[in-house]
């Protein structure tokens, strides 16, 4: 009987390890139901609401810009990370595109866009054509936030 407790604690030691890993503190994994998904903006039907929409974009030079459609017909912007509101910039819809004018400064002058909207894809498509001559550009703006 001498290998009793030998066999006894042989057998009980794995065990006691399979409780000493067990992580008793880990909060429980959650799953897709309990996930909250933070809400996206509203999808537009068409252009006639997009007053008072942000839209965002990386244009065909690399550039970052968010273009504000306010709900009084004036466009505000950001671009390299500047905040851009001039009063003439302004925004309208013609037919089945948005055109609105965004004033840069400096070697783009002011800049025409010309855009024309996926209503499924809930993307804006548009070329920049600017008042100093530089070369055109495009951009696909998306809306991040209402």
């Amino acid at each position: 009987m001498r290998f009793a407790p030998a066999l006894t604690f042989a057998l009980a030691f794995p065990l006691l390890l399979a409780g000493c890993t067990a992580d008793a503190g880990s909060p429980p994994t959650p799953t897709p139901e309990s996930v909250e998904t933070p809400a996206g903006p509203e999808p537009i039907e068409s252009l006639d609401d997009l007053a008072g929409t942000r839209w965002i974009g990386t244009d065909s030079e690399g550039d970052q810009i968010t273009f504000r459609f306010e709900p009084d017909g004036q466009l505000g912007f950001t671009s390299y990370g500047e905040r851009y509101e001039h009063e003439e910039d302004r925004w309208w819809v013609e037919g089945e595109r948005v055109i609105w004018d965004a004033t840069f400064g400096g070697p783009y002058g002011t800049c025409r866009y010309t855009g024309d909207f996926d209503v499924s894809a809930q993307v804006i498509s548009a070329l920049s054509v600017c008042s100093t001559g530089v070369p055109d550009v495009t951009v696909d703006l998306r809306q991040p936030a209402r």
